[in-house]
């Protein structure tokens, strides 16, 4: 009896197994695909925007006080009559000298196109990060993140500008060049002429060591003053376009150029290579508009040529040159940016999972 209670039993363990195996093997398959789902669902998208869509038609003439053409222009007239060592310090600088090359492309076009700009803050989403922006585009998330006057005065630009052209010589005369030159294409202000704010006092202090001034990591500066500027411009809006103008200072290249390096149609429509550019140029200098664009274009040639286009990049990654030309001008640390889950895993799906995101349930209206 115990011997085939014993082959009962076993009997039975052999004719459930393969029930048990079924069960197991269609446990792990719900499993993978309750994992697959979830993999291949977007994360959860923004809680809410700055501009409802019922906004996003609205446009306006988006001025700037970033003056490269003209700041270049005026260093390099006869008039100034700087020495060759001189402009070479502007020419060869490990940054700089990028805005040498952009202005013999923009000896045909000194206006500013910041209608992409535009687009995109009017689609900046609400979060909680002090260190990157977000902005949706046809339901598609793109991310911007990454810079010898006596102690005590803080002269506005055209104080400066002034002094400048009244020098001939001396060994201060470098640093007031440098100084006009980042008042006038980083550091530019809102307002000009009479009552205008004074130049940055950061800026005084960096001319006073040339060397410093080379290494120092301008481009984070230009991307803390424009995230400032972001934060400016959408609390003045309050969610409503109610002004035919607006003034965006600083160094606004690198957001104007955002839209068109983010969304291929566009690049393709209205940018072009710049020929001759340096391998070891970053992509402002490799590309320009193209000649019809001098004179800027509409808000709505930027809606016509976009369309509903999904192609979208969302996160503008260096190539392997730019990788290089980045480590020598850059800052070793990053600031620790608010803890803000959602864009987190944004970021987390797009960089380490590499998959692109798109909310389908958002409104269609945009």
């Amino acid at each position: 009896m115990t011997s085939f209670g014993g082959d009962s039993e076993s009997l039975q363990l052999t004719l459930w197994e393969p029930l048990r195996f079924r069960s197991e093997v269609e446990e792990q398959t719900r499993n993978e695909q309750t994992r697959n789902n979830e993999e291949n669902q977007p994360p959860m998208q923004p809680l809410s925007m700055y501009f409802s869509p019922n906004q996003y038609n609205k446009a306006i003439k988006l001025g700037t006080r970033c003056w490269i053409h003209k700041a270049v222009e005026n260093l390099e007239s006869p008039s100034l009559g700087l020495r060759p060592e001189e402009l070479r310090w502007f020419s060869e600088h490990p940054q700089f000298k990028h805005f040498w090359h952009m202005h013999k492309d923009m000896y045909l076009d000194t206006t500013h196109k910041t209608q992409g700009l535009w687009m995109l803050l009017l689609r900046t989403a609400k979060t909680d990060k002090r260190r990157e922006c977000w902005f949706v585009v046809n339901r598609v998330p793109i991310r911007w993140a990454v810079v010898i006057l006596r102690k005590g005065t803080v002269p506005a630009l055209a104080v400066v500008k002034e002094k400048l052209e009244k020098m001939r010589g001396g060994p201060h005369r470098l640093r007031m060049c440098v100084l006009y030159f980042l008042a006038s294409v980083l550091g530019g202000k809102a307002k000009t002429g009479k009552g205008a704010p004074s130049v940055d006092p950061l800026l005084l202090r960096m001319v006073e060591d040339l060397d410093a001034c080379r290494t120092f990591p301008w481009g984070r500066y230009s991307f803390d003053a424009n995230l400032k500027e972001i934060e400016h411009t959408l609390r003045h809006f309050n969610g409503v376009v109610e002004t035919d103008s607006w003034t965006f200072p600083g160094f606004v290249t690198p957001l104007e150029l955002l839209p068109f390096e983010a969304i291929p149609c566009l690049k393709d429509t209205y940018r072009e290579e710049a020929k001759g550019a340096d391998i070891e140029c970053p992509r402002m200098c490799k590309t320009k508009f193209r000649p019809f664009t001098l004179k800027g274009f509409p808000l709505s040639d930027l809606y016509e040529t976009l369309g509903n286009t999904k192609d979208i990049k969302s996160i503008l990654e260096p190539s392997a040159d730019e990788e290089d030309m980045l480590a020598g001008i850059m800052e070793k640390y990053e600031d620790l940016d608010n803890n803000d889950t959602i864009p987190d895993t944004w970021t987390s799906r797009i960089i380490d999972d590499r998959k692109p995101i798109f909310w389908k349930d958002m409104s269609l209206d945009d």
